[in-house]
């Protein structure tokens, strides 16, 4: 962290506590952080009373100043200070630039400082939000087919200053004769058959950037899997897609940097490649693009090794004894220690479980857990939890409590046991300022679970 940017937030806390102390002496009445502003109250230049030394900073661009605040400090400016040994007599500031003995005039009148002809703002308090807004109509129209040619936006500025006006600083070359006026963007769309891809980038001086992704053309592609997982052996993979409004003369191209994945091509809306085995000792992943026109899709192939570790890594179904299943996908979390299993009671990848790997009995075992948060509105935030569930009744789980265990069997038919008689299958809750529920108690496989290869 640069040290203005320290300066900046450390003296806007102490400020208020310490200034009306510091009145009484003289030389130490103007502690703080003074900005040097302009008459639009705008600062990049700030100066640094503390504890005997006067220190000038340098930030790289501008920010507004009102209130005592200075506002849209996103991150901490690039230039170091400059730091002098100060003293003030009779209202004079007196330091050494080690080439000349300097004086200048100052006279504070409240929260302003004159620092010979030059007028500062004490800054009392620094916030990351910008002072002003640039609001875009809903109606706005960023997706434009053929006939589209003349294109409107509306627009707003909320605090504005009147002095400033919306600016683009930035278009795509498709686009043409860019204005601003009357709280409308107006420019026009070239036309063309080809899809294309840019970026609006709107500037106002007391809100930053505001940055408009625009697409020129309907084409697009339509996926429904993106994933494929292989065990360590050979073996064939197929990713299938739709091309929504194909051009006359443009086909999808297949590419990929893997040298694991072979004989790569596309044959009509279907990816199709083959994966060699794995013969090393660690699981491994790349992706497959998929390219048409501008538009580029990206699909993962993941494929476990043939050690005790590795071989776990892909999709598998779990059914019980009850005959009900459920899908699940395991993902290395630490080499040859731990997993994450994800997918289990239809739940999206950020509720990961943790499966903790036992290298001596070559199984993994999964226990009582947190596995996520979900906001429940009116601020409150619920807890989702994995626990071993059972018949006799809910009971709050008890965290790091076994819930089952799993060894590779013989063949290709593996078992998922519990050594706890209460626990009759893998479940799921949920906590709220201490009240507990299950999200479901009827539609998970009952132990023992036996789990087998879900993948390609």
């Amino acid at each position: 962290m640069k040290k203005i940017y320290i300066a900046l937030f450390s003296a806007a806390l102490i400020l208020s506590s310490c200034v009306e102390q510091m009145e009484e002496v003289e030389s130490t009445q103007f502690a703080g952080i003074w900005a040097v502003v302009d008459e639009y109250d705008m600062a990049s230049k700030y100066y640094v009373f503390d504890k005997g030394y006067f220190i000038e900073y340098k930030s790289d661009k501008s920010y507004y100043i009102h209130e005592d605040i200075i506002w849209g400090v996103l991150s901490s400016p690039d230039n170091y200070g400059t730091r002098y040994k100060y003293s003030v007599e009779d209202g004079i500031l007196h330091y050494s630039n080690y080439f000349n003995d300097v004086q200048v005039p100052l006279m504070r009148k409240g929260n302003e400082l004159m620092m010979g002809d030059k007028k500062c703002c004490l800054i009392k308090e620094v916030s990351k939000s910008y002072y002003s807004e640039i609001i875009l109509s809903e109606s706005n129209k960023t997706q434009f087919l053929d006939d589209d040619k003349s294109i409107e936006w509306d627009f707003q500025i909320v605090n504005p200053l009147y002095e400033y006006e919306l600016e683009v600083v930035q278009a795509p070359q498709w686009c043409s004769d860019v204005s601003v006026e009357d709280g409308k963007i107006c420019f026009k769309v070239e036309s063309g058959v080809e899809t294309r891809t840019g970026n609006f980038v709107l500037y106002y001086p007391t809100a930053g950037e505001r940055v408009v992704e625009v697409k020129r053309g309907d084409v697009d592609i339509l996926v429904e899997d993106t994933l494929a997982s292989f065990q360590h052996t050979s073996g064939y993979g197929r990713f299938d897609f739709v091309v929504k409004n194909a051009r006359k003369g443009v086909s999808p191209i297949a590419y990929t940097s893997a040298g694991w994945i072979k004989s790569l091509r596309v044959n009509n809306n279907s990816i199709l490649f083959n994966v060699e085995r794995n013969g090393e000792r660690d699981p491994r992943s790349a992706e497959i693009t998929l390219s048409y026109d501008d538009i580029i899709v990206e699909f993962e192939v993941t494929q476990s090794s043939y050690n005790d570790y590795g071989f776990w890594i892909g999709e598998w179904t779990l059914k019980g004894m009850n005959g009900l299943e459920q899908k699940i996908r395991i993902t290395e979390r630490v080499n040859r220690s731990s997993y994450y299993m994800t997918g289990y009671g239809g739940l999206s990848d950020e509720f990961a479980a943790v499966l903790v790997w036992n290298w001596g009995n070559y199984q993994w075992e999964l226990k009582n857990q947190i596995i996520g948060y979900r906001d429940l509105g009116d601020g409150n935030v619920g807890e989702v939890w994995m626990y071993g569930g059972g018949g006799s009744g809910f009971k709050a789980p008890e965290k790091d409590a076994s819930i089952c265990f799993c060894m590779r069997g013989t063949g290709t038919v593996h078992r998922l046991i519990s050594p706890i008689a209460s626990v009759d299958f893998i479940s799921l809750a949920q906590v709220c300022n201490g009240e507990w529920s299950e999200l479901s108690s009827s539609d998970y496989p009952t132990f023992p679970i036996t789990i087998t290869w879900a993948g390609d």
